[in-house]
């Protein structure tokens, strides 16, 4: 077999390029595309010598876990951790409270909007700092909880900011003129209220029923199925309630005991639901920083050479990923499920990547030891 570290006056910068293959291929990939290269170049095939060799060059340096260029280019696109996360947020958050302050002087000012502008925009990036930060593992789930409660107290000052400035500027102005006295219109008759009370018996055994198919389904563990049966119910219960008060007489106080207890059981279960998707989260968190500190661990044994330690970590990492994924089927909002399911796929697609290459170290140790 060829050794390019025999041949020292053939340089290949970008082994990846040479190949026609991306950053990080499989093993399978690679021989393919060496393959077709090298057949395309051969001598013997009415190929360039040195191409061909420089052929031969790429796959054994990519073979020896030597990417060149591209592994350099692959690094830079990858996010780095910050040295210091947590100080970083704090900075930040003293960055948004001193736009705050300023904004709330120059309520009266002629350039509010540039000053509340800017507050807005360094609100949002520190709510964007906060979930990547979380998102990436860089900071603790308590940090998280404690810059997200900066972050809620800094929305309300910044609504009492823009309701001060709309107060200061309606002091400002001078009073309307006085309007001109209206005609007087001769009474219209009353509106008839709209619906029956059969109708209103209708939605609120409908709502009931609705309610008993969402306790079933809680029950049977389908939180998703139940959290659309419980919505559905709410609604048919407020429609025909809104119909009940609109009605009025003494049908809506001898329905009233029964429809308080049925919206009862409804706002129960609904908050139960609700608690159950926070909680689902949380538990989704905690797996995926398990699976990373499992993907961590492993990287390490490869980087050592120990190819069974980092199969045996690569096992576990696979145990909390599948786990992660499992709460993330619980998760109500639909934003939140999306972002967890895309850093699901990125912790798989590592696994994968770093069994190919245990894998690989364990084959080349059965064939030395061989």
């Amino acid at each position: 077999m060829f050794d390019y570290l025999a041949n020292p006056e053939i340089v290949v910068r970008d082994p990846a390029k040479v190949l026609g293959i991306p950053y990080g291929s499989d093993s399978g990939t690679i021989k393919r595309a060496f393959r077709a290269r090298a057949f395309a170049t051969h001598p013997d095939r009415g190929g360039d010598p040195e191409e061909f060799l420089e052929v031969n060059t790429a796959y054994q340096m990519i073979l020896a876990g030597d990417w060149g260029e591209a592994a350099e280019v692959h690094r830079k696109k990858q996010p780095r951790k910050p040295k210091a996360p947590v100080a970083n947020l704090n900075a930040m958050l003293s960055r948004v409270r001193s736009s705050l302050g300023m904004a709330n002087r120059m309520v009266l000012d002629a350039d509010f909007d540039k000053y509340l502008e800017k507050a807005e925009k360094s609100l949002r990036a520190f709510a964007q700092e906060i979930t990547k930060y979380a998102d990436n593992g860089w900071i603790s789930r308590r940090a998280e909880t404690r810059f997200y409660e900066h972050f809620n107290v800094l929305g309300n000052k910044y609504n009492s900011v823009v309701a001060a400035h709309k107060q200061a500027v309606a002091a400002r102005k001078p009073p309307p003129p006085p309007s001109p006295p209206r005609r007087q219109e001769p009474l219209r008759e009353k509106r008839r209220p709209v619906g029956n009370w059969s109708r209103v018996m209708e939605l609120l055994q409908k709502s009931e029923s609705t309610y008993n198919s969402a306790a079933e389904l809680n029950d049977m563990q389908d939180f998703e199925g139940a959290q659309r049966k419980i919505e559905q119910a709410y609604s048919e219960f407020g429609a025909g309630w809104g119909m009940a008060r609109n009605l009025g007489g003494v049908e809506l106080d001898s329905i009233k005991p029964s429809a308080q207890s049925l919206f009862g059981l409804i706002k129960k279960l609904r908050s139960a639901l609700e608690r159950k998707s926070s909680d689902a989260i949380g538990e989704n968190r905690k797996a995926h920083e398990a699976a990373r500190r499992k993907l961590r661990s492993a990287y390490a044994s490869v980087r050592r050479g120990s190819a069974r330690a980092a199969l045996k970590s690569l096992g576990a990492a696979t145990q909390f990923a599948a786990t992660a994924r499992a709460w993330t089927d619980e998760i109500q909002d639909m934003k939140v499920r999306e972002r967890r399911l895309v850093l699901a796929r990125q912790i798989e697609n590592e696994i994968q990547q770093l069994k190919l290459e245990a894998d690989d170290i364990l084959f080349e140790m059965r064939q030395r030891q061989g």
